[in-house]
């Protein structure tokens, strides 16, 4: 099951491994109860984990809990790209570090307003990622995460 944006490509690699996707688009408020109806058909057939794509809706601090608190009602592992998520209590993120990505888009801003054409600045993909793992929400669940990955993890959440 996987919430956001990024579709194909997620589509892709769960065909690769045998999986199957349940897409749920988050929707504005008022449509919640829809998108919760589609979660609980997606956790009634099976979905094993929750896959948290890129969504500006998701990412706000009003809606974060809400993902991680039906996450965790349905026991269903999740992952997101931000590490604010697993502070709201999604079992684990990895992605870019925003800061990162933030400055960058600064400079590009900077840069455009300085004049620059949109069209001729480079493409930047982010450097460096980060791993936040949190264990209260593993040990809710019952996963044990291997000592190998928390020792890779950049942020364990006790």
């Amino acid at each position: 099951m996987e919430v956001g944006s990024g579709i194909a490509g997620s589509s892709n690699s769960a065909m690769i491994v045998g999986c199957d996707n349940a897409v749920i688009h988050h929707s504005p408020s008022h449509a919640l109860p829809r998108v919760q109806s589609r979660r609980r058909r997606a956790t009634q057939d099976g979905a094993r984990g929750l896959i948290v794509l890129s969504s500006p809706r998701i990412y706000t601090q009003k809606y974060r809990p809400v993902v991680a608190d039906a996450a965790m009602r349905n026991r269903l592992p999740a992952i997101g790209l931000l590490s604010s998520f697993p502070r709201d209590g999604l079992l684990m993120a990895y992605g870019p570090v925003q800061r990162d990505m933030l400055r960058s888009a600064a400079t590009l801003i900077a840069k455009i307003l300085d004049g620059a054409r949109p069209a001729d600045l480079p493409i930047e993909r982010p450097v460096h990622f980060e791993l936040v793992i949190n264990l209260k929400t593993a040990k809710a669940l019952g996963i044990t995460i291997p000592q190998s990955v928390l020792v890779r993890a950049d942020e364990v959440i006790q």
